[in-house]
């Protein structure tokens, strides 16, 4: 309470009480698996151009990362963080010591002794000042051809005429410094701003005495990247973060791709992950020997969740002038990102185009979905003769549970539940006492009611859509006095009109006397 001990006017700001929830976002996708380059970690991307530039481009017939990546964009997501799944016989780091520097590789794989670093003197120098300098950083997706030469891990020109292997990228970064600090010091600049390498270790002892080549000659020493060693192991003796590890540490994650996996027990691990964290679900793709039978209805799900829906068939996307099959998760992503900024998270991802699929890799008609779709199985169908284009046909999860059948009932529940959970925090360790369970309800009731008007609850009032209990009939007095807040929520949420059934009979009209 504010002290009052001097005449005069006291002007005082008095809280409403009323804290709104705000609603978190439901179209964040994680995706994981194998890439041509890139660091380890999870890290946020928002295009398939940030994509490129940070992990290479697309890979062979079997890695459908990149794929599933592009898909996604192409179907209307907007984010999405990407956990790079590197092999056990893939985690040497590239190094390479130049000019008193140790650059090194962001990542672990081969791909790393593809890169050349290149540092000369600056294109401006300030007279009588410090030593400016200019780093070349160039990637080879495949091994640079018979144009270089290899001496004392010195790359240069083996004739100033001879046709030169172009890199697949360049980074440039002109009027360095080598004086910590300063705006422009290369150790900062790389570390910061190089979707290549980074520069590790002490700095060069000696700036005015760095080895440098003459900038644009044909004496440029480009210095290849050598195979090093693997990132040390933690220092506490634990294993070291797997792909999967490093999206479970995003909050925010609403939908889970890993369009690599097939595994039965990798597969389960996905699931299990989901249900353990609650706040996201899981998008699994049909094995691609699935689709190599026709008119299979004996798919085979791994798992019984409502935390997983299941897809079927793989479609066909052009890419690079061919065409490749690939799993339709990454572009089933885009459609529940798409679906859930146009309408909300309440409606089904579903009868809506899969863009960017040029074709299915098995057809399926209406007798095939006959069979599947009661199997929790989720069908993408070709409408295309009746002008409707390529569709997703399906939105169920892969659960028994007739209570969540439906994948926007699921995620509708993880929205207001992690909703709810945020808009909270601000309870813990309030009196718990009548008007902090007043000002819950009132807080919680009001978020409901505009997840009531957006048309996600069913009911012509409020009232018939929700309730919220937080008071004596919550909790006993065993609860208050070991400190526990109870709030009973309950929700009508609105399902999918899945079968749409018209009945149609003939009227005679009664004879006129």
């Amino acid at each position: 309470m504010p002290e009052y001990l001097a005449p005069g006017v006291y002007v005082e700001e008095v809280s409403s009480g009323i804290k709104p929830i705000e609603g978190v976002s439901t179209s964040t996708a994680g995706f994981m698996g194998r890439t041509e380059r890139g660091p380890i970690g999870a890290h946020f991307i928002t295009s398939f151009a940030d994509y490129q530039r940070l992990y290479g481009g697309f890979l062979s017939e079997t890695d459908y990362l990149p794929d599933a990546i592009k898909g996604f964009y192409d179907n209307g997501g907007k984010r999405a963080f990407v956990a790079r799944d590197v092999l056990p016989d893939d985690e040497d780091v590239a190094t390479a010591d130049l000019s008193g520097f140790t650059f090194q590789a962001i990542g672990p794989g081969s791909w790393g002794t593809r890169i050349r670093v290149l540092l000369v003197e600056a294109t401006l120098t300030p007279i009588g000042g410090p030593k400016r300098l200019q780093l070349w950083i160039d990637y080879f997706r495949n091994e640079p051809g018979d144009s270089y030469v290899n001496s004392n891990s010195d790359w240069k020109l083996l004739k100033p005429k001879q046709k030169i292997s172009r890199p697949d990228s360049r980074e440039v970064f002109d009027n360095l410094s080598n004086i910590e600090g300063s705006p422009n010091d290369i150790m900062t600049v790389v570390n910061q701003r190089s979707n290549l390498v980074r520069i590790v270790g002490k700095r060069a002892d000696n700036p005015a005495g760095l080895s440098l080549a003459k900038a644009q000659s044909t004496e440029e020493k480009w210095t290849k990247l050598d195979a090093g060693e693997p990132p040390p192991a933690p220092k506490d003796g634990t294993p070291a973060r797997t792909a999967l590890q490093y999206l479970e540490e995003v909050d925010g994650i609403s939908l889970v791709i890993a369009p690599d996996i097939s595994k039965p027990g990798d597969i389960i691990g996905l699931v299990t992950s989901c249900e353990r964290l609650r706040d996201r679900v899981v998008l699994l793709p049909s094995t691609l020997e699935d689709n190599e039978i026709p008119n299979n209805v004996n798919l085979k799900k791994d798992t019984d969740s409502s935390y997983a829906a299941f897809y079927h068939p793989w479609i066909k996307v052009s890419n690079a002038g061919t065409i490749k099959r690939i799993p339709p998760v990454g572009h089933i992503a885009g459609i529940c990102a798409r679906s859930d900024i146009a309408r909300g998270v309440h409606k089904a991802p579903a009868n809506e185009v899969v863009l960017g699929a040029i074709d299915l890799e098995t057809p399926i008609n209406k007798e095939v979905q006959d069979m599947l779709n009661p199997l929790g199985v989720n069908c993408i169908r070709d409408f295309r003769p009746d002008g409707r284009g390529i569709r997703l046909w399906g939105a169920r999860t892969t659960s028994s549970d007739a209570e969540w059948k439906y994948l926007n009932v699921r995620r509708l529940f993880l929205f207001v539940e992690e909703s709810i959970d945020q808009g909270t925090q601000w309870a813990v360790f309030e009196p718990n006492s009548d008007p902090t369970w007043a000002a819950m309800r009132r807080n919680i009731s009001n978020f409901l009611t505009s997840v009531w008007r957006s048309g996600a609850l069913l009911g012509n009032t409020p009232e018939e859509a929700f309730f919220v209990r937080c008071d004596r009939t919550t909790m006993t007095e065993d609860d208050i006095l070991n400190g526990r807040l109870v709030c009973v929520i309950g929700i009508a949420p609105v399902r999918p009109a899945e079968f749409v059934i018209i009945r149609i009979s003939q009227m005679t009209a009664d004879a006129q006397a």
